[in-house]
C-alpha cells in the first residue's frame, strides 16, 4: 500500500495534515482489503450479513434466498427473495388439447419447509367465445385457475400466485386473476398438492382451448422465498 507525503519545499513532512489524511484512508483501505479476503468462498455455509446505519458490515455471507439479513436496528433478520425463473418469450395452446406454457424445473430443495414460490405472469386471452382453460401444476397435481372457462374475451389478465409449503408435505395455492374493465377477478385456493420437495420439482401453467392462441402466457416470473428466520 502507498503512503502518500506532503511537501514543504520539496521536503517530505509527515507531519502535515494533508499526509494524515491519506494515513487514514490507507489505514481504512487496508481494513477493506481485509475484510473481502474474508469473504467465504461460493457454496459454503450460510451467513448473517449484517448492515448497520454505519459502519463496516459484522459478517459475510453468500447473497441468495438462504441468507439472512438484519432488519432494523435490533436483532431482528429476514432473508432475501431470489428470482429462480424469468421468461418474457409469447408461448400460447396448439388447437384443442392441453398444451404446456410457461414450465421451469427446480433443483432439489430449492423450496425449503415453510418456504415457497410468488409467481407473476401476464397472459391474452382471444376475442372469441371458445372455452379457455389455465390450470397451474406444482409436481404432477393440477389447480385450475379460471373455472369461467368461456370468459374472458379479448382481454390482458395478470395473474398471482402462492405457493406456500406447509412445513409437512403439502401446499397451499392461492391465486387471483385480474382483468380489464368490467371482468371480475377469479380467485383459486387449494391446500391439498402433496410434492417432494428434497428432490428436483417441475411447476408449470398449461392452456385448453378450441383453436390455437385462444390463450397466451406473455411474461412470467417465479420468486423463490424461504420463512424469515
Amino acid at each position: 500500500m502507498a503512503t502518500i507525503t506532503t511537501l514543504v519545499n520539496g521536503t517530505p513532512n509527515d507531519a502535515g495534515p494533508v499526509n494524515d489524511n491519506f494515513t487514514a484512508v490507507n489505514a481504512e483501505l487496508v481494513a477493506a482489503t481485509a475484510a473481502i479476503a474474508a469473504l467465504p468462498a461460493a457454496g459454503t455455509a450460510d451467513q448473517v450479513l449484517r448492515v448497520p446505519h454505519s459502519g463496516a458490515a459484522a459478517a459475510y455471507g453468500n447473497l441468495h434466498s438462504a441468507t439472512l439479513i438484519s432488519l432494523g436496528t435490533g436483532s431482528a433478520t429476514g432473508r432475501l427473495l431470489a428470482t429462480g425463473f424469468l421468461s418474457n418469450t409469447t408461448i400460447g395452446n396448439v388447437g384443442g388439447g392441453e398444451d404446456t406454457l410457461h414450465s421451469w424445473t427446480m433443483a432439489a430443495n430449492t423450496i425449503v419447509s415453510g418456504g415457497g414460490l410468488l409467481i407473476h405472469s401476464i397472459l391474452q386471452f382471444a376475442s372469441n367465445a371458445n372455452a379457455k382453460t389455465l390450470a397451474f401444476y406444482i409436481g404432477a397435481t393440477s389447480v385450475g385457475l379460471n373455472p369461467v372457462t368461456t370468459a374472458p374475451n379479448g382481454v390482458f389478465a395478470y395473474l398471482d400466485v402462492w405457493a406456500q409449503h406447509d412445513g409437512v408435505s403439502t401446499f397451499q395455492i392461492a391465486s387471483r386473476l385480474s382483468f380489464g374493465s368490467g371482468v371480475t377477478d377469479v380467485t383459486a385456493l387449494d391446500a391439498s398438492p402433496v410434492a417432494d420437495i428434497t428432490t428436483a420439482l417441475t411447476v408449470k401453467f398449461t392452456a385448453q382451448g378450441t383453436s390455437t392462441n385462444d390463450l397466451r402466457q406473455h411474461i412470467t416470473n417465479i420468486i423463490v422465498y424461504r420463512p424469515p428466520s
